[in-house]
């Protein structure tokens, strides 16, 4: 296995490991605020920007471009993690599938969270190695 395939792999661990401490510390407090529909909107929430985090460290992954090109891999990585959360987040949101308010604040809070992740795993795959 290449390095590059186990820091992605290591990526992915602490990604899902994130997101699911954000949904154990967020059970209670989004039932309690939204009811008995609000942790099911929470965890389509976070999954869908698991899944856009996922998505952009594959692309991170698959392009092995360095120095000059990095600005130009940060900019591919942050279309592709936009695109991989906005298509199934609006298609939940036209079909009204969850509930809407927890859905769309715990998309938004697990995408901020996992965008910390995803900073961290592209610059280290693209800084230059010592």
């Amino acid at each position: 296995m290449t390095p590059q395939v186990q820091r992605y792999l290591r990526f992915c661990a602490v990604a899902v490991g994130a997101t699911l401490v954000l949904l154990v510390l967020g059970f209670e407090p989004t039932r309690r605020m939204a009811g008995d529909g609000g942790p099911a909107a929470m965890v389509a929430g976070a999954l869908i920007a698991l899944l856009g985090s996922l998505t952009g460290g594959l692309a991170v992954l698959t392009n092995r471009a360095a120095g000059p090109a990095s600005a130009l891999t940060a900019l591919k990585v942050m279309g592709v993690r936009l695109v991989v959360v906005l298509i199934p987040a609006v298609v939940i949101f036209g079909l009204g599938l969850f509930a809407i308010g927890p859905f769309l604040v715990w998309l938004a809070l697990s995408h901020i969270i996992l965008l910390i992740v995803d900073t961290r795993y592209l610059i280290g795959a693209v800084a230059p190695r010592k």
